[in-house]
């Protein structure tokens, strides 16, 4: 009789499963986890005993996680973690929240229970989710917020932080039961920070926070809200966490009962690491994940500087290649990130993967970015997953930067696909977190991807200011879907947002809407300092706050055959020209050419098609604009070009510049552009221009 094979290409996982030595993971004995299939994929490979490809079956139902999954380069294979079909198996970072009692609270009727240790170990509670959904900390005001009455000092420079500001009379509840549990979440300029209290100076009116804000706190544009305040819970869905007792108030809302809610709080940082050494050449390769969910993670507030805080002593020191050392400050720690929440990990983190997938996971109810491709990053898929209820955003993707990467070119981040995602509701505590953020890669797939309710941008490319060197270049970013964004709550965002020189980089096929700004910079598609060497064709710009494309200043970019339509402030906008008169110094060289405007259909409704700020950003020679088409649905534009010097120009003004010979003030001919239908007939004068038929 021949001997049975030893050889394996079958695991099971189940959350009645079983791990340690001897487990073999068969249909009839699974394994109980992931890291229990990861020490027998370990010893399969040791034993020569792999097959072929390997497939986890993971059935369905809770695996509670304590603590991170840690994959390393010894478990290298061509393995897949698949949820067997039908069947939802749910990874779970989350403690429960039992025996509650019902209790009086400055006068409310609410629930109360005691927080286990698990809950607090991270940090003060600022995730809290009943039933799945998520609950809101206790603020004042309850909608909205307060803009602050001074700083302390007073300053106006942009990166003059400080610890303490005025609030306004009735800013703050003097009486306040329990002080120390109270954050201030301020938001300005194109950031959020969480300040933590430290004292409050009543006959000053002076809130101290423990932390540093890092940019100036102007009253033209600093807000706040105070969260996790006792005497503020007063609506259903609303809770407190008291340090002092250990306890969360709730008052629960109409469909919640004491025997059935299922109360959480996340108490793990990372679901799952993917700890590859690329400097040793040691990666971690051709792992697949498939269909499982992830849930109840990225807790804690993580320390902002130039390494990772995962909340987890265990985890190796990662650098933040996004972030600057000069970023920091000695005295307290920061309150926030500055631009795009690029302190928060990725819940699902990878540092030197190599040919990994996720496809048609989901991950919700966390706290920081979903997903992170990391440095020494290549070949990575992306795809199809589902991305939402975050307290940061969905995805990242970044390595070394330029001077880093002359020093450990195998840090460097390239050639990674992100599609077919769908990215919605993030920014829930962190608002300037990014739907996909790409910082220092090049090479990247970002396609069909689904972005919306954000308070921030969409999709942003490039982390260079200025003409410098950067590793960001040949990025393909195309026929993703991208509205929703910003919702009044910071400013200066896009839906696309591109940043430094980026040769190669295209932008294409997109459709972007509804960006709304809190006081500037709600626009469809942004180059911001230094963006160079940019194709951007084929997008729909409409309904943004400000203008359908902005650059800032720029040079030698392409913008063809793009509509923008029916956008706040003017069409398109271009700030700074070859002077760069903006106030900072950056590095790189003069230009000829900032802009090169072509076959682009402008839409407007008795707004300006052009702006510029600075006199020369749509000199002639600086900016060219041929055959384009422009219509104002209100009939003939009063003014068709307007500058931050008040100069104003008619469309015979704009001509008599030398601009547009070629291009016609005529209607486009779009189905209904009004209602959101672009669609156009062969025979309509966009047609000549456009070849975007399909556009809704």
């Amino acid at each position: 009789m021949t001997p049975k094979s030893t050889l394996v290409n079958e695991l099971h996982l189940s959350p009645d499963g079983l791990d340690g030595p001897g487990r073999s993971g068969s249909a009839d004995a699974p394994l109980a986890s992931i890291s229990g299939a990861l020490d027998r994929i370990r010893l399969l490979k040791q034993t020569a005993s792999l097959d072929g490809p390997l497939t986890v079956w993971v059935h369905g139902g809770v695996y509670p996680l304590n603590k991170t999954v840690v994959v390393t380069p010894e478990h290298s294979a061509p393995v897949t973690f698949k949820a067997v079909p039908g069947e939802t198996p749910v990874f779970d970072g989350g403690v429960r929240i039992a025996d509650w009692h019902r209790r009086e609270f400055h006068g409310r009727n609410v629930w109360s229970a005691p927080v286990p240790d698990a809950a607090v170990a991270l940090g003060p509670v600022n995730q809290f989710f009943v039933n799945q959904r998520r609950k809101k900390r206790a603020s004042l005001p309850k909608n909205g917020f307060l803009r602050i009455a001074s700083p302390t000092p007073a300053a106006r420079e942009l990166f003059a932080g400080t610890d303490r500001f005025i609030v306004p009379l009735g800013g703050y509840p003097e009486s306040a039961a329990e002080p120390e549990c109270i954050e201030a979440i301020v938001t300005h300029k194109w950031i959020e920070e969480t300040l933590p209290l430290e004292t409050f100076i009543p006959g000053e009116r002076c809130f101290v926070s423990t932390h540093r804000s890092r940019f100036v706190m102007d009253p033209a544009d600093t807000e706040y809200r105070l969260e996790n305040v006792a005497e503020a819970l007063s609506e259903p869905g609303e809770y407190f966490h008291s340090i002092r007792e250990g306890r969360i108030y709730y008052i629960p809302e109409a469909d919640e009962t004491m025997e059935t809610a299922e109360a959480v709080v996340p108490a793990i940082g990372c679901f799952l690491r993917m700890d590859g050494a690329p400097e040793q050449n040691a990666y971690v390769e051709w792992i697949r994940f498939e269909g499982l969910t992830f849930r109840h993670g990225g807790a804690g507030n993580p320390a902002i500087g130039s390494a990772y805080d995962f909340k987890d002593p265990a985890a190796p020191v990662r650098r933040n290649y996004a972030f600057r050392d000069n970023w920091s400050t000695k005295d307290k720690p920061l309150g926030g990130a500055p631009q795009g929440a690029v302190h928060l990990p990725g819940t699902v983190f990878m540092h030197g993967a190599r040919h990994c997938a996720f496809a048609d996971c989901t991950i919700a109810h966390g706290g920081w970015y979903a997903m992170e491709i990391g440095a020494g990053c290549t070949g990575v898929v992306i795809d199809g997953n589902h991305l939402h209820d975050l307290g940061g955003g969905g995805i990242r993707i970044g390595g070394a930067g330029a001077a880093e990467a002359k020093q450990a070119p195998s840090l460097v981040t390239s050639r990674n696909r992100v599609t077919n995602n769908h990215v919605h509701d993030c920014g829930e505590i962190h608002f300037s977190a990014i739907g996909v953020l790409v910082t220092h890669a090049f090479g990247n797939l970002i396609e069909h991807n689904h972005i919306h309710d954000l308070l921030y941008s969409g999709i942003s490319c490039g982390w260079s200011w200025g003409y410098g060197e950067s590793v960001t270049r040949e990025n393909r970013i195309g026929h993703n879907r991208i509205h929703d964004l910003g919702k009044g709550v910071i400013s200066d965002m896009g839906g696309i947002y591109l940043l430094g020189v980026q040769p190669g980089t295209r932008v294409y096929d997109n459709v972007i809407a509804d960006i709304q700004c809190r006081y500037y910079g709600g626009w469809g598609i942004y180059t911001d300092e230094g963006s160079a060497h940019i194709v951007i064709e084929r997008n729909l710009c409409r309904n943004c706050s400000s203008e359908g494309f902005h650059q800032h200043f720029g040079r030698e970019n392409i913008v063809r055959h793009n509509v923008f339509a029916f956008n706040g402030g003017s069409g398109i906008a271009i700030s700074v020209g070859r002077s760069r008169q903006t106030g900072y110094s950056w590095p790189g060289d003069n230009y000829a050419m900032n802009l090169v405007f072509v076959g682009n259909v402008v839409l407007q409704d008795g707004r300006p098609f052009f702006r510029q700020s600075s006199a020369d950003a749509l000199a002639l020679e600086q900016f060219y604009s041929e055959n384009n088409l422009f219509w104002d649905v209100s009939g003939a534009p009063e003014v068709f070009a307007a500058s931050g010097d008040d100069q104003r120009r008619d469309w015979k003004g704009w001509l008599a510049l030398g601009h547009d010979r070629t291009s016609r003030f005529e209607d486009p001919g779009f189905a209904d552009a009004p209602g959101g239908d672009f669609t156009f007939p062969p025979d309509s004068p966009a047609s000549r221009i456009l070849a975007r038929p399909e556009w809704r």
